[in-house]
């Protein structure tokens, strides 16, 4: 039976995919893939010839979603700030007192 292709995240690759990532981010431009039957794995071409895992790359960017967990960190840093709430909580203030 043919296994899915994965990436190492267990993210399921689309026989479609162009370009996979390394660990630190650079994109791996993909010409195609192959899965040798006799030893159940699969196998990428780059369009430079060069032959790869694709099980030891990523489908995503793993340096974004770096990014995006450092902006949630810090998002929630400013939440939590008590100058930011009563910062928020004085502009609501008056905006109230501007609707009613």
């Amino acid at each position: 039976m043919i296994q899915p292709l994965k990436d190492m995240d267990g993210n399921y690759i689309p026989l479609d995919t162009v370009m996979l990532y390394d660990d630190d981010g650079p994109v791996v431009d993909i010409g195609g893939f192959f899965y040798a039957s006799r030893v159940g794995l699969w196998s990428a071409t780059t369009v430079e010839g060069a032959t790869l895992f694709p099980d030891q790359y990523h489908l995503n960017n793993p340096t974004v979603k770096k990014d995006i967990d450092e902006f949630f960190k810090a998002l929630e840093a400013i939440v939590e700030n008590e100058k930011f709430r009563n910062l928020l909580k004085n502009h609501f203030a008056e905006l109230k007192e501007r609707c009613e």
